[in-house]
């Protein structure tokens, strides 16, 4: 028999009713922790999934990018350097032909001077400048182009000079300034110049 007031369920701590209460409510608790720590293990499992699955893909697409991107690449890098290319090959003939056109200049002023008896290249200078110049002005660099204008103006001053200034030599049929001439200084300078910037721009390529 019981005592009075005590409730059988709660009589004693160790009791066969009290220890089955107890587990049952231990057993809920460890259920509820273990469906909770489960739930978390798929919840990083899937997250996991999905983060691997995204990266896969994106890389995957960057090599598709890649692949079908590599053609046009190589396209537009072989028309670049065949366009250098091409660019340095009229730039070489332009430098030749400037350089002609120099020597014979220095040929026409050792004529003017009196250094040579015979002036073999005047005639055909005026368009062979003209047609440089304008060549000069679409391809070469500053500093070969001013170094051409320098002495396409040299060249024309010269020209002025024995035309209109300079008086004929008493012992020839023509004129003949001396080579302390200004004018002539100038010219030769010039010349000396365009040598040089032509011959550095050819070595550069």
């Amino acid at each position: 028999m019981a005592a009075v007031g005590t409730h059988p369920r709660t009589r004693t701590r160790h009791g066969p009713v009290a220890g089955q209460w107890a587990t049952a409510e231990q057993q809920t608790v460890a259920a509820t922790r273990a469906t909770r720590h489960h739930g978390n293990i798929r919840g990083g499992m899937v997250s996991g999934m999905d983060t691997s699955a995204i990266v896969t893909a994106v890389i995957a697409g960057i090599g598709l990018l890649t692949t079908a991107g590599a053609p046009l690449l190589q396209t537009r890098a072989a028309a670049r350097h065949e366009r250098d290319a091409h660019l340095r090959t009229e730039r070489m003939r332009l430098y030749a032909e400037a350089m002609v056109f120099q020597q014979g200049f220095a040929e026409y002023l050792a004529w003017l001077v009196g250094d040579v008896l015979y002036d073999r290249t005047r005639e055909s200078m005026g368009a062979a400048r003209e047609d440089i110049t304008g060549r000069m002005w679409l391809l070469a660099p500053k500093p070969a182009l001013d170094a051409w204008l320098r002495l396409v103006v040299a060249g024309q001053e010269v020209a002025f000079h024995e035309s209109e200034v300079w008086q004929p030599d008493p012992g020839f049929d023509r004129v003949m300034p001396p080579r302390t001439d200004p004018v002539i200084v100038a010219a030769e300078q010039a010349l000396e110049q365009v040598r040089v910037l032509l011959r550095a721009q050819v070595d550069a390529g």
